[in-house]
């Protein structure tokens, strides 16, 4: 049986995916987690200094799309078909985008400022991709109308960018929040939200 060791921050964040789907598929595995003031003794030796990474049987896995895809492959849950599975890199990717649009609160001091930015990602750039999200969720599942690896990450990334922004942000789209509902009470992913809330 392989070995796993993921390596992150302490928060949930983009390792957070990667925990729900190492949990679904009933993999052991040693949650490591990084101290913010012991990031800079680690990142020199990280490829791309970047976390997440996976150890697998000493293999490490880098990039934390890369890392859910391989989860999702080993457990099924990438798609039949390269159409299904571009279907599911799409959603991921228009995830990531809106991250990238939420990015830049990391960077500014200005409290005026921030929330000027909190509000307008809360009135527009959230809604028009919450909006589609929830649209494609009337199936079930946000790609292929079953369960993929584009729902853990969604799921569990809305929950990161709600304590980032401070908002609820879901409870305005009935059909994210029934997966939202789905996914976290799945074998695997329920016993570790109840262990790490």
């Amino acid at each position: 049986m392989p070995s796993y060791t993921l390596t992150y921050f302490n928060i949930k964040g983009r390792g957070e995916p990667i925990r729900w789907l190492l949990s679904y598929l009933k993999k052991d595995f040693e949650d490591k987690r990084i101290a913010p003031q012991d990031w800079p003794k680690h990142k020199d030796s990280i490829l791309f200094g970047k976390v997440p990474v996976l150890d697998v049987d000493g293999k490490r896995l880098y990039q934390s799309d890369a890392i859910c895809r391989y989860l999702a492959k080993e457990g099924n849950l990438a798609g039949d078909n390269s159409l299904e599975s571009q279907e599911i890199d799409a959603i991921v990717g228009s995830f990531n985008d809106l991250l990238g649009a939420v990015s830049p609160l990391w960077k500014i001091t200005d409290p005026k400022e921030k929330e000027e930015l909190k509000d307008k990602l809360k009135s527009t750039v959230i809604p028009s991709y919450f909006k589609i999200y929830d649209d494609v969720a009337k199936s079930g599942y946000l790609a292929n109308g079953k369960l993929s690896w584009a729902d853990f990450f969604i799921i569990a990334g809305q929950g990161t960018l709600e304590f980032v922004i401070g908002a609820d942000l879901i409870s305005g789209y009935p059909n994210l929040v029934a997966l939202r509902t789905k996914i976290t009470n799945l074998p695997g992913v329920k016993e570790w939200i109840e262990k790490h809330p």
